[in-house]
């Protein structure tokens, strides 16, 4: 289901508890549509488009954050279709961005002649193996590895989180990330490492069209440089980040 079916779900569902005889027809007929429509975005077999979600946002009464946060899961289903490529983290699956090595350890996986076991990773990162072994427990468990003979092997990727939509566990994801490059700064030699700033005006206006430059430069720069043989695992970081107040 995607994640703004998720959201159409969930008002139904509060209707529901607060009317028990309340149906899903009489959902459908509250978003001026038909059940079996309504059934479709629950089974993936319709998707959500922006205009639609806006007429429904508006039959629902939502308030105005409800309806922009409606509005960008469509947006972000939409742009996931678009890039099938890309495997879009769900829920449950972001609150492992908040601790940097669990996606350091898939990105592992993917590294020429590299021996997966839980005592390699551990080196390798510098990390306990204990916490080498219940990651890959975890990540099991969410289908982002499988286990082939006893060998750890990354699912399908490359893995991406939602775009523009608020979530506590990026926002401890960014903060741990930079935390860890704090920490480390001053041990890892400056020809393996780049860290640089810019800082310039802008007209916030534009700020949108920002956002899409940094996503399609990142994109593109893995893309190319993720292709053929791997050594070495890296982190890359792009904040763009107001100084000034409006």
């Amino acid at each position: 289901m995607s994640r703004a079916a998720q959201f159409l779900l969930n008002q139904y569902n509060k209707r529901k508890l607060k009317n028990p005889r309340y149906s899903m027809r009489a959902f459908a007929r509250d978003l001026q549509s038909n059940s079996g429509r309504i059934s479709q975005y629950f089974s993936g077999e319709r998707f959500l488009s922006a205009k639609t979600a806006k007429k429904i946002s508006q039959r629902l009464h939502l308030d105005p954050a409800e309806e922009e946060y409606f509005i960008r899961l469509v947006a972000s289903d939409t742009a996931s279709r678009k890039s099938p490529r890309y495997r879009v983290l769900k829920d449950d699956e972001l609150a492992l961005t908040v601790e940097w090595h669990h996606f350091a350890i898939t990105s592992l996986l993917t590294l020429k002649n590299f021996d997966p076991t839980p005592a390699n990773i551990a080196e390798r990162l510098n990390i306990p193996e204990t916490t080498v072994k219940n990651s890959l427990q975890t990540l099991e468990r969410l289908g982002l590895i499988t286990n082939e003979d006893g060998t750890p092997v990354r699912s399908e990727g490359p893995f991406i989180t939602t775009s523009d939509i608020p979530s506590r566990f990026l926002r401890l994801s960014h903060k741990n990330k930079l935390q860890h490059i704090i920490d480390n700064m001053d041990q890892v030699p400056l020809d393996k490492r780049d860290l640089s700033t810019i800082t310039f005006s802008v007209d916030e206006r534009k700020l949108p069209q920002m956002k899409k430059a940094i996503l399609k430069f990142r994109r593109k720069f893995a893309q190319e440089y993720t292709n053929g043989s791997k050594n070495q695992v890296y982190m890359m970081c792009i904040e763009l980040f107001p100084l000034s107040r409006s």
